[in-house]
Order: structure tokens, then sequence, then C-alpha cells
């Protein structure tokens, strides 16, 4: 089951979320709220970005996927080979 993307109406999602010190981005704590970002954003065909409190965290991160990056050239060619990849 993949992590749940917080939805509209939840309370993390109003709150000013806390900035975090230069020695915070290395804490295990940190480290697994991003690792758990990476995945909740991977799950998630045509997402770019996500910020912490959309997984329920109230932290000043947020994670761009690589893909975000891609010119349309690449992106189409990407879309072409997962297409050819789920055909029978």
């Amino acid at each position: 089951m993949k992590d749940p993307i917080v939805q509209a109406g939840n309370p993390v999602l109003r709150q000013r979320a806390l900035p975090l010190s230069v020695n915070d981005v290395g804490s295990r704590k940190v480290q697994r709220v991003i690792a758990k970002m990476k995945k909740a954003l991977a799950a998630e065909g045509f997402g770019v970005a996500i910020a912490a409190p959309q997984i329920g965290e109230p932290l000043r991160i947020f994670v761009i996927a690589g893909k975000a990056f891609k010119t349309d050239e690449e992106t189409k060619a990407f879309a072409e080979e997962k297409k050819e990849q789920s055909m029978p």
C-alpha cells in the first residue's frame, strides 16, 4: 500500500510549517520524512513535486521529481516507452 497523500480539509495543510536548520536535514527523522515524500511522489504518475505537509508532516521541505527537468521530447519518449511496456 502506498503512503496516502493528505487531502484537502486536513488541518496540517493549514498549519504554518516548521523551518529546519541545515543540521536538521541530516537527522534520522528528517531523512525518514524525505524518503516517505520520495516514495509518495514516485507513486503519483503525474506528480512533479511534493511538500512535507502533503504527507502529514508540518515541515518546510519539498521534493521535486527529476522528470520536472526533462524536455518535452524526453517526456514524450518516456510516455511512449511506458505505453509499449504496458501492452501485452
